[in-house]
């Protein structure tokens, strides 16, 4: 691998500062559905600082798609999660990393919260599958 990153789509820009988004990894080994406020585009230098091991993250993506370049020139963001988290946790993330089907911009003002309770095994995964075939952004936000 030549180091360089191949030209990319960059989903998250600095003019979403303040957007919610959703999206998932292609990493493969990273189950989850993000969902929070993008706060920053950063610089590939600044994203250490975030406390991320980002080479073995990146290892990890360049796994699944390999045309994933060196993390030096990856197009780094900095997103707020929603997680119910106090205070909110800050995620440093890569543009390259993110799987293109999975990502939108949350629209919607309005955020419904259900309690489930008495899952069988993958029951989460099972009623998310649902509600997203039938057009809703349906995240997970406290997994079992």
């Amino acid at each position: 691998m030549s180091g360089l990153t191949p030209p990319s789509t960059n989903l998250v820009t600095g003019d979403m500062i303040g957007e919610t988004v959703t999206f998932s990894s292609k990493n493969p080994t990273d189950p989850t559905t993000y969902l929070g406020m993008v706060v920053a585009v950063i610089d590939p230098a600044l994203a250490p600082n975030f406390g991320a091991d980002l080479t073995a993250y990146n290892a990890a993506v360049q796994r699944a798609d390999p045309a994933v370049g060196a993390i030096a020139y990856l197009h780094y963001f900095v997103i707020r999660l929603q997680n119910n988290q106090s205070p909110p946790q800050n995620r440093v993330f890569a543009n390259e990393w993110i799987a293109l089907a999975s990502f939108s911009v949350i629209q919607q003002a309005t955020v419904y919260t259900f309690n489930v309770y008495d899952l069988p095994n993958n029951g989460e995964a099972a009623i998310l599958a649902l509600l997203r075939t039938n057009g809703y952004n349906a995240v997970l936000v406290t997994p079992s």
